[in-house]
């Protein structure tokens, strides 16, 4: 049985590496994938062929937002990506590899306006071709955060707001998705649960984090194969601790990766080691002065441990990439960051089959659009140079008008072309702006007629709205696509 065990928590004192480049033989690269829209990357597999499976969420395709799963040979080109989701806003939490070589991609979906959000679930095959897909919830919302495989189904957990304002979701799926069984854990006002592992028992250990008056705890949740609760930890103080990641160890424990508000004045990362019994055994943080995130964990052949995360203390720009490499009992090793003057995040980490790492994120630095999904490979030390932007060639869409009836022709457009307004009625349009994607004014037209043309000026590509103000005093906006 778990029992609750919190152990004194101890500075690590995580700089920068500057170390010398990877050798010659060392395959290094730094890319963003992704459209003229906001994208991101949240979880990264390695394949059998030495490429990757990178999941997270697009704005550049599809309606409204979508799951996007890349695939990527070992020099991070592109293979091909898929994009899945309704007419909502999609979004793409976990991926996880099945033995046949495709995937299950993990995520939320928005269905209903009754009922918001349920969590998704696709099915791929190799190629990332749906095999089957199902959104799940009941009449609240329902998110979907993260999955583990079994010999015959999966495991998924993520929150659900049917009960109270959140409260841990665990499911059981066979392999065709359908429920086996369901669990929810709601000790308190707020409960949610982050990552699930697989035990050889055929249960589960489940992260999941409680909070009650700003007071927020780690908690580790056991499951029998039939979903009896065989044990519960709770970790933290009178601040911020979140669990966002859990990884098993060869000793049979667990590692939890996340941040916390408790040690020092500000924000840190936190890796937290238990053992199979769900005893704390040690814990440690980052120290620097700055905000830190901590996300995606894993355990490395050897024992080491590498964490994906965020930092602001040192590197270059805003937020940078940063991947904290630790001993087996937490001892700092290296901590290399990487992106540009702006904002890069990393979300995740894996380990390659040549020794190196790859990292999985996002950055507003460099892309065909205002955000886009970038992944680093490295051997721990920081690469020169910037990212390579990739430009996806799935079809940009037919940008739709919205309910108002607005339609705006030809959409997507080009810097310079003029384009035209109608809506039912053809009403006379008092003012047009259109925006970024920050709300900035990039253009503004006087009174004109429902037919009169409106010419663009030169634009960067990416997604903009036209706000029409109308004569009788209604308001009515529409997107508009600007492509090369």
């Amino acid at each position: 049985m778990m029992k609750s065990n919190a152990l004194p928590r101890t500075l690590l004192a995580a700089v920068p590496t500057f170390m010398a480049l990877a050798t010659f033989a060392q395959l290094t690269w730094q890319r963003t994938y992704g459209g003229y829209g906001s994208d991101e990357g949240m979880a990264v597999v390695a394949t059998a062929d030495s490429g990757y499976a990178f999941l997270g969420s697009t704005g550049s395709f599809g309606s409204g937002g979508d799951a996007y799963l890349v695939r990527v040979d070992s020099a991070g080109a592109l293979l091909w990506s898929r994009s899945f989701g309704g007419s909502g806003v999609d979004r793409g939490a976990d991926l996880v590899a099945a033995a046949d070589g495709g995937f299950l991609v993990v995520g939320s979906t928005y269905t209903d306006p009754q009922t918001g959000y349920d969590g998704l679930l696709v099915r791929t095959d190799a190629q990332g071709a749906p095999v089957w897909e199902k959104a799940m919830g009941g009449t609240d919302w329902d998110l979907f955060h993260a999955a583990a495989v079994t010999a015959d189904g999966w495991f998924v957990v993520g929150r659900t707001y049917g009960i109270g304002s959140g409260a841990a979701w665990v499911l059981r799926l066979n392999a065709q998705g359908d429920t086996l069984w369901t669990r929810a854990y709601a000790p308190g006002p707020e409960a949610w649960a982050t990552a699930v592992v697989a035990t050889p028992d055929g249960g589960c250990v489940v992260l999941a984090n409680t909070e009650q008056a700003a007071d927020r705890n780690i908690v580790l949740l056991r499951y029998a194969a039939d979903g009896t609760v065989d044990g519960v930890t709770t970790w933290g103080g009178t601040a911020i601790d979140e669990g966002r990641s859990l990884s098993a160890t060869a000793d049979g424990g667990f590692v939890v990766g996340g941040i916390t508000e408790g040690v020092m004045p500000y924000r840190t990362m936190l890796l937290l080691k238990f053992d199979g019994g769900g005893n704390a055994l040690w814990s440690e943080v980052t120290y620097g002065q700055g905000h830190w995130e901590g996300h995606g964990v894993i355990e490395l052949a050897n024992g080491e441990l590498c964490m994906a995360g965020s930092t602001d203390a040192f590197g270059a720009g805003g937020k940078d990439m940063y991947m904290w490499h630790t001993t087996a009992t937490g001892a700092y090793l290296e901590g290399p960051t990487f992106g540009g003057l702006e904002q890069d995040e990393a979300f995740d980490v894996t380990a390659t089959l040549d020794g190196g790492y790859v990292l999985i994120g996002r950055t507003t630095t460099t892309g065909p659009g205002p955000q886009a999904m970038a992944a680093v490979k490295h051997f721990g030390s920081p690469l020169s140079g910037g990212f390579t932007a990739t430009f996806d060639p799935l079809p940009v869409p037919e940008v739709r008008p919205d309910d108002s009836g607005l339609h705006v022709r030809p959409n997507p457009a080009r810097p310079g072309e003029a384009v035209v307004l109608t809506m039912p009625g053809a009403p006379t349009r008092h003012t047009t702006q259109l925006l970024d994607q920050q709300g900035r004014t990039v253009a503004h037209w006087p009174a004109a007629s429902a037919s009169e043309p409106l010419p663009l000026p030169p634009l960067a590509p990416g997604i903009y709205r036209l706000c029409v103000a109308l004569a009788d005093g209604r308001r009515v906006v529409a997107p508009l696509c600007i492509v090369p």
